[in-house]
């Protein structure tokens, strides 16, 4: 018995939205920079350790992604040459000068520290309470 083309599509859609609910779908990202006069250009790659959120990053001062969530960005189009990279990401900014050869592509490693866990600033306020009495009761009966 065939299967009627809708219950086809109907599947093929139930199984990639379990894919992206499961998070298999890789986080990468191309971009390209917008033109200019230079005619020489070459591709950037940053690959960060992690996946990271929040994203933003320029060169030469031109935006270039913002508010990503990705572990690995691809830059194409980006004049060769020294180029000034801004980095932030998870709250960590980061700027370094890179050379672009022209037809190439220069591979960068990001270092992406986790983000420390939120604290609950009642369980801060009520252990530093509760620090402050155990010392000083240790202190009165030494003391």
């Amino acid at each position: 018995m065939p299967i009627a083309p809708w219950r086809s599509l109907l599947a093929t859609l139930l199984i990639a939205l379990i894919a992206v609910a499961c998070g298999s779908v890789p986080s990468r990202r191309v971009v390209a920079m917008s033109s200019t006069a230079v005619e020489e250009r070459g591709a950037v790659n940053l690959v960060f350790s992690r996946e990271t959120s929040g994203v933003i990053v320029s060169v030469d001062g031109q935006l270039v992604i913002e508010g990503a969530t990705l572990e690995h960005l691809r830059i194409n189009d980006v004049p060769s040459g020294y180029v000034e990279l801004a980095i932030a990401a998870d709250g960590v900014e980061r700027q370094m000068r890179v050379w672009v050869d022209s037809g190439k592509t220069t591979s960068l490693p990001i270092g992406a520290a986790p983000m420390p866990p939120q604290q609950s600033p009642v369980l801060t306020a009520g252990l530093s309470v509760l620090a402050l009495l155990i010392s000083r009761s240790v202190s009165t009966l030494l003391f």
